[in-house]
């Protein structure tokens, strides 16, 4: 398609007929489907016409949000373009809507907070922000609530596939903890529940998730929340996201009995010769990574060391066959044997300091803030989600919806986690 036909082609995407614009769109649609395609509609400065259309009638508006996926899938030039032109505030809009193809939004989402601009642009506290958190909440909850179902089986991968609406919702969150403003909404408490939880306490099960587009988004919400060495002790110590990240890594490989002792039940009731190992290489690096930034104090590293994630990390390297998550577990093994050199602080203080626990009785010998040393970088932008189409079709030609996504069958032997609903 030449120049002046891609201009044409856009100008019709604003056309004040309906059905100008729907065969547009459709033609639009189809030129996603190629590398090429994307970059003449991202040169033609389609991205803001198409950021218009998403506000559309139904069918329109699905068309729409299907480009711009398949648009920031592979080119993030035209999530900066997207953000120029307030796709976040659209998409949320559209989200407390009873728009049919939320699943799309969703996804679309997910893409364009991809970056820390898109971040900032969901969770910066601007005159939008009430609006947006409590519709943040609502999808939230209902992410909590709705459960994946089977769907059969992807012939071209042999994995299965699955109905879940919500999924994506995890790689928003996933993608809003790289900024302190998106860590502070998963630990924000949910007074509603009794007693009151952390919005992340909720959200740990989904770690568990037969949906590996679950599992990945919440583990690496996780992560990023410990990149904040102020919530270490709250993590490790009332939610046990140590033993977490373990039944993710423990395989079916068995154990000395000393090699258990100090394990939480968490861990211990999922240990077994029909214990499956996490698959996806993406959650085992976000556990190992989550791990290993505990290790960043002295009393994280004991307290790996008194649950016994050596045995379970020791195993999983023995089967590793991803060259990025070997050096990681083998550096987090370094951390874990390595002697410790000076005298301890009083751990004890320091936690009731972090966890906020008053303290009535009288000021004790100042105690030295323990030195968190730096073992990884900052938090990166995750991947955004797949494109979806994933193959070429002629110009005349409305692109397929073709969505890959690796899934693990969970193990027979564990049990399902229960998660409870989020509390509007």
């Amino acid at each position: 398609m030449s120049s002046t036909e891609m201009q044409e082609l856009v100008g019709f995407l604003s056309s004040p007929r309906a059905d100008l614009r729907q065969s547009a769109m459709q033609l639009a649609l189809g030129l996603t489907a190629t590398d090429a395609g994307v970059l003449s509609l991202i040169k033609a400065d389609a991205v803001k016409a198409l950021c218009r259309l998403v506000s559309d009638v139904n069918t329109i508006a699905r068309d729409a949000i299907h480009a711009l996926v398949n648009m920031t899938a592979t080119h993030p030039v035209a999530c900066e373009t997207a953000l120029k032109f307030d796709i976040v505030n659209r998409l949320m809009n559209q989200l407390d809507s009873d728009f049919a193809h939320k699943d799309l939004s969703m996804m679309l989402l997910a893409n364009v907070t991809t970056t820390p601009d898109g971040a900032k642009a969901l969770v910066a506290n601007d005159a939008k922000y009430k609006v947006r958190e409590v519709i943040l909440q609502k999808l939230t909850m209902l992410f909590l609530e709705s459960e994946p179902e089977p769907e059969g089986i992807d012939l071209a991968t042999g994995e299965p596939k699955w109905d879940d609406d919500y999924q994506y919702i995890a790689n928003v969150l996933a993608n809003i903890t790289q900024l302190e403003e998106g860590r502070d909404f998963l630990l924000q408490m949910r007074q509603s529940s009794t007693p009151p939880k952390a919005l992340v306490e909720v959200l740990l099960p989904q770690i568990h998730s037969p949906n590996v587009v679950r599992r990945r988004g919440i583990v690496q919400a996780v992560r990023n929340l410990c990149f904040d060495s102020d919530n270490h002790f709250f993590l490790y110590d009332t939610l046990d996201v140590v033993g977490h990240m373990q039944k993710r890594l423990a395989g079916p490989e068995p154990l000395e009995l000393d090699e258990k002792n100090g394990m939480t039940n968490l861990v211990l009731g999922c240990l077994g010769a029909k214990k499956k190992r996490e698959s996806d290489v993406a959650v085992r690096q976000a556990a190992v990574e989550c791990l290993i930034l505990f290790c960043s104090s002295r009393n994280g590293r004991n307290v790996l060391r008194q649950k016994k994630v050596y045995p379970i990390v020791r195993n999983a390297h023995l089967v590793e066959a991803n060259d990025e998550v070997s050096d990681q577990i083998y550096k987090l093994v370094d951390f874990l044997i390595r002697d410790e050199e000076g005298e301890e602080p009083d751990w004890d203080e320091i936690r009731a300091k972090s966890l906020g626990v008053s303290n009535d009785a009288e000021p004790a010998t100042a105690v030295p803030a323990p030195e968190f040393e730096s073992v990884l970088d900052k938090p990166l932008p995750p991947k955004p989600v797949a494109p979806l189409v994933d193959e070429e079709v002629d110009e005349d030609c409305a692109a397929a919806l073709a969505s890959e996504i690796n899934l693990l069958d969970v193990s027979s032997s564990e049990e399902e986690d229960d998660v409870p609903p989020l509390a509007q």
